[in-house]
């Protein structure tokens, strides 16, 4: 309650009236008055609010319907245009998006699409396919393995790449011609886009190519005789042949073909036949 106290005023002796109190609403500040009081919703208000979400809904709905499409336009990456031109290989990828299913991210075959290419092209090594999050273009990376040598077998010529995989016909590529022959005389039986040697004889003859190739030595030939694991190789400036062993060590093998090749040049008598490094620490000639 308020405090009573007295006042003296003139003429009117002691009136008591009420203190004024530091917590009391001023009258002025009424309910009506407050400028935080609710202010009622109108429908103009629920109806523009609604819209606002149905708008941002469809925004929503459009965004993600966009991002699950699939742009029939690749980037295509590939490391080495020595087959095919880029175009070609973007070529393939786009006529395998044309696919209904392949239109969006929800049924893409990604594994379908890279098996077809692998068997279009037998020269690509690896291959990935990647679509990304919120855009439409799918970016597209191909591995080539190299052409490393021709192979002469059966009356017919084919590449043959850097992973032992026989490739094409020379007929179908006419360009790539400047590589070593390797002429087969054990009856191997070449098959397009299956291995024609293992994986440890291409090492070794890559091995024996790239030491050459250092060595500024050009090679006429290479041959697979009848003997398991034998590989003979023919210089151009040298009359005679070598035998190596495509299941040794090729740097071995090689260093000895090397150093038995320098000092025969500095006897100026070099072998009729054939020079043999098969084995380890000796070097036969005939």
């Amino acid at each position: 309650m308020p405090r009573i106290r007295n006042v003296t005023s003139p003429g009117l002796g002691n009136v008591k009236r009420p203190a004024s109190n530091y917590y009391q609403k001023p009258a002025s500040l009424s309910k009506a008055n407050s400028p935080f009081r609710s202010r009622p919703v109108t429908n103009l208000g629920k109806k523009t609010a609604k819209l606002v979400d149905i708008i941002a809904l469809l925004v929503l709905l459009f965004a993600f319907t966009y991002s699950l499409i699939v742009s029939k336009n690749p980037k295509v990456i590939v490391n080495t245009q020595q087959y095919h031109s880029l175009s070609q290989y973007k070529s393939a990828v786009e006529s395998k998006l044309d696919s209904i299913t392949n239109r969006n991210k929800l049924t893409f075959n990604q594994t379908g699409i890279i098996q077809d290419t692998k068997k279009q092209f037998p020269e690509i090594a690896d291959m990935s396919v990647e679509l990304p999050i919120l855009g439409q273009k799918p970016i597209v990376r191909i591995s080539v393995a190299p052409a490393t040598f021709l192979l002469n077998s059966q009356g017919q010529t084919y590449i043959v790449d850097s992973q032992g995989i026989v490739t094409y016909k020379s007929s179908e590529l006419p360009n790539i011609k400047t590589l070593p022959m390797l002429i087969d005389q054990s009856d191997l039986k070449p098959r397009q886009g299956s291995p024609l040697i293992s994986s440890v004889s291409v090492n070794f003859i890559n091995q024996l190519l790239t030491q050459c190739k250092y060595k500024h030595i050009d090679i006429q030939s290479l041959t697979l005789p009848s003997a398991t694991q034998e590989l003979d190789l023919k210089t151009k400036d040298k009359p005679y042949y070598t035998k190596f062993n495509m299941g040794g060590n090729a740097l071995l093998q090689t260093g000895q073909f090397l150093a038995a090749r320098s000092k025969f040049a500095t006897q100026n008598q070099d072998p009729s036949t054939y020079l043999d490094v098969r084995v380890s620490g000796k070097i036969f000639y005939k």
